[in-house]
């Protein structure tokens, strides 16, 4: 999924559950900057004090990616939850590690994810905790199938989109699309299969109907609307319980205008890029389509309004490739700080408790 989702729609979700308005940019905030945290850096500042921000994510031609542990430490955790199951794990020391690690929406390690979480409530991050769960648990859908590490699993050797894309490459590039497109796929399949790379960006179109054969000629066949409106409604249930901060068996349905008017947003923006997706929320949401009325929103990945300019401010030396900033204490109730923390936490329990659960050592 992308920024249109990860931000504007998680956004939605929030306030439709009941979060006021800030908590709910917090939330949205921290799920669309998983997919943009990639300082890995130790922060120094000039009092002595430092601090390790975790990475959450590697742009697809990072080298990073062709590093396993790096891949185990972020794509994982964060990005495709392995979906094993406890009913499988009978021989699991037999069963292939490739398979096992394949992501699966909705899982039992996704619902045990999303558990922890809820018991972390009244911490100072708990929304920035929510919003990177939310983000984890969202992709399970948009990545269910492929896995956050290099192998043939990821392999995809046909993939129908004729008819299907039609403003993703324009009549310019018509006639060199195919080779330009084989020759990127047979370099993921082969050098790098990794994540759903292979696949393009099919999987994270909320518009999109779609087809593709896996790596063992199984093809299948995916409606991103259906699949990501199941996606809308697992979310928003988990929003309301995290909000009522009980495990209420209270109904917890959306307004069905409000599900109306997600699921048009999904089918109706069809612009393969995700920024003009995601503006054509944001208008919407400023429009006031949504049952919790007319609310101006924006996110802000870089610059001085964003999450880690308020946090360290300007550099204000470099000394043998260390960059210092000035500490204040307003660093400790940062938003950046709050979210790296969750962060943090997220990391060390799924690959401290839940992945060992089920029998997977990932880190």
């Amino acid at each position: 999924m992308q920024k249109d989702f990860h931000h504007a729609v998680i956004y939605v979700l929030s306030r439709l559950a009941g979060f006021e308005k800030k908590k709910a940019e917090i939330i949205a905030h921290s799920s669309q900057y998983v997919d943009d945290e990639v300082r890995n850096d130790v922060v120094y500042f000039d009092t002595g004090a430092i601090y390790k921000p975790i990475c959450s994510s590697h742009k697809m031609f990072d080298q990073r990616n062709f590093n396993v542990l790096a891949n185990h430490l972020s794509w994982m955790p964060f990005h495709f939850l392995p979906g094993d199951r406890l009913d499988l794990l009978k021989n699991a020391a037999q069963r292939d590690f490739e398979e096992r690690v394949v992501c699966i929406k909705d899982s039992p390690i996704a619902r045990d994810m999303i558990e922890e979480c809820f018991k972390q409530r009244g911490t100072p991050h708990f929304l920035h905790r929510l919003g990177v769960t939310l983000h984890v648990y969202a992709d399970t859908w948009a990545h269910q199938k492929f896995s956050g590490i290099q192998s043939a699993v990821n392999k995809v050797k046909y993939l129908d989109d004729k008819e299907l894309l039609p403003t993703i490459f324009t009549k310019v590039i018509d006639a060199v699309k195919d080779f330009f497109v084989s020759v990127a796929r047979v370099f993921i399949n082969e050098v790098m299969p990794l994540g759903h790379g292979a696949a393009l960006t099919y999987p994270d179109l909320p518009f999109l109907t779609w087809k593709y054969r896996d790596y063992k000629g199984t093809i299948h066949t995916r409606n991103n609307v259906d699949e990501f409106m199941d996606a809308v409604h697992h979310l928003y249930t988990f929003l309301v319980k995290c909000r009522r901060e009980s495990g209420t068996s209270e109904d917890c349905s959306l307004n069905e205008k409000d599900v109306q008017a997600i699921r048009t947003c999904f089918a109706n923006f069809t612009d393969e890029n995700g920024d003009i997706r995601h503006q054509k929320w944001i208008d919407s949401i400023a429009d006031g389509i949504f049952s919790f009325g007319k609310e101006q929103i924006r996110y802000t990945e870089s610059g001085k309004s964003s999450w880690e300019y308020l946090a360290l401010g300007d550099q204000i030396k470099c000394i043998k490739g260390r960059t210092y900033y000035k500490f204040t204490d307003d660093f400790m109730t940062s938003n950046w700080k709050f979210f790296h923390d969750a962060l943090s936490d997220h990391q060390y329990f799924m690959n401290r408790q839940i992945f060992p659960k089920y029998q997977l050592c990932l880190a």
